[in-house]
């Protein structure tokens, strides 16, 4: 049985000043960042959250769902700032989502308050007005979670199905067990709160049906309808490739025709791609573009030049972007409207993150995907459902060996 509560809120608020609970502080905030109307799921998920319960925030990629859970933090220590450091920790899969959550926070928050990042070379650092931790949870789990949890008020796991269920898992479920031990003793002083665009419920490993087995009954799992959907801005394309020299063909040849008045992602599945098709771009004398305006974003590069690609890219310095899948999470960046996959993903729910890239915020954008023959029945199948405006299939969102046969089940009882 499902031990959830399904949240069927209808979109009712007009402005953030429609919802009573959110301080004028915050809602001056807002309009100076230039944030003026809730999207669909800070309308259902807002009203939850603001009260202090807990929950489930599932929405597609682009709906602001940072906003969802550092709302409900900010504003609940604008009214009571005497909790003891830390109050609430962000567990995110990469540095450069925690970078960001970093950064959106010290734009709400109070100019006194302290975030801190913990990840890689990063040490966490706690001190008397430290109010959030975010960083990936390997490396948070190496503190004493018991000393630095018991006066944590807010737990938030996002990209939850990515946390719960691949390389961070371990550590995710170690935090998690800990605080559910303290939030068993004064439950209605501690809150969690688990945010996804991607989270997929059919079998027993998944990140929804693993939490339903171990959160408390009364959280509530709160979703859009467009949930497990790109956006609808995007203009899909699918380029067959025959191989990886084709591809960089393919891919210089749309480099060297675009406009560049707006940046361009090229995702790829390794960081040794990643540098290859980098040196070749940059190696071109043929392109309308300098090549100081090139950056490159994978593990292969060191944080500190990753973080500083990825401000010179989102401040708009980089016109190109060559990333891995460190770029493909939770990362909002509002001027993209070309997404190339130069590599096909291994499954939908990674093709979903990449192509959100663009599009957001309401916005329009384009997806060129280049399509080994390998890739031939994941495309073919994404294909059809994005035609057809359908929910992804949840067993696409598999990283398994046993993929390829699910796929082949799946299109045998499609219609194409």
């Amino acid at each position: 049985m499902n031990k959830f509560r399904y949240c069927t809120l209808w979109r009712c608020c007009a402005t953030y000043s429609s919802l009573a609970n959110v301080s004028e502080h915050l809602r001056n905030r807002l309009v100076a960042m230039g944030v003026r109307t809730p999207t669909e799921i800070q309308e259902k998920a807002l009203p939850v959250l603001l009260q202090g319960r807990s929950a489930v925030v599932n929405s597609e990629t682009g709906t602001g769902k940072t906003l969802c859970y550092l709302l409900p933090i900010i504003n609940r220590l604008l009214s009571d700032d005497e909790t003891k450091a830390p109050y609430s920790f962000v567990l995110v899969p990469t540095a450069e989502l925690a970078m960001q959550v970093h950064s959106t926070f010290d734009g709400l928050a109070d100019s006194g308050w302290q975030c801190s990042e913990v990840f890689g070379d990063r040490k966490m650092t706690i001190k008397p007005y430290t109010r959030c931790v975010v960083g990936v949870p390997s490396s948070i789990a190496t503190y004493g979670l018991q000393r630095l949890l018991k006066t944590t008020s807010v737990l938030v796991v996002d990209e939850a199905d990515l946390l719960l269920t691949g390389g961070e898992k371990a550590a995710t479920w170690k935090i998690l067990r800990n605080f559910r031990a303290l939030y068993e003793q004064n439950a209605g002083q501690r809150q969690m709160i688990f945010s996804g665009a991607t989270m997929p419920s059919r079998g027993k490993q998944s990140a929804l049906a693993s939490l339903a087995r171990w959160i408390p009954k009364s959280t509530e799992v709160i979703q859009t309808v467009g949930v497990h959907l790109p956006p609808q801005g995007v203009e899909f394309s699918y380029v067959k490739v025959v191989d990886d020299s084709h591809k960089m063909s393919l891919l210089m040849s749309l480099l060297s025709c675009h406009n560049y008045m707006s940046s361009i992602l090229i995702f790829v599945n390794t960081t040794s791609t990643c540098e290859q098709v980098y040196n070749t771009i940059c190696s071109s004398h043929d392109l309308p573009i300098d090549h100081n305006t090139i950056g490159r974003l994978d593990k292969g590069v060191d944080m500190d030049q990753r973080y500083l690609n990825m401000q010179l890219f989102l401040e708009g310095h980089y016109n190109v972007l060559v990333c891995t899948d460190l770029f493909a999470r939770g990362i909002d960046i509002p001027n993209v409207d070309l997404v190339v996959l130069f590599d096909f993903p291994t499954n939908a729910a990674d093709f979903l993150h990449r192509a959100g890239r663009t599009a957001r915020a309401g916005k329009s954008g384009k997806v060129v995907s280049y399509v080994l023959p390998r890739d031939k029945h994941l495309c073919t199948l994404i294909e059809h459902t994005i035609g057809q405006r359908d929910s992804f299939d949840e067993e696409l969102f598999s990283r398994k060996k046993m993929l390829k046969r699910r796929i082949g089940r799946i299109l045998d009882t499609m219609d194409m």
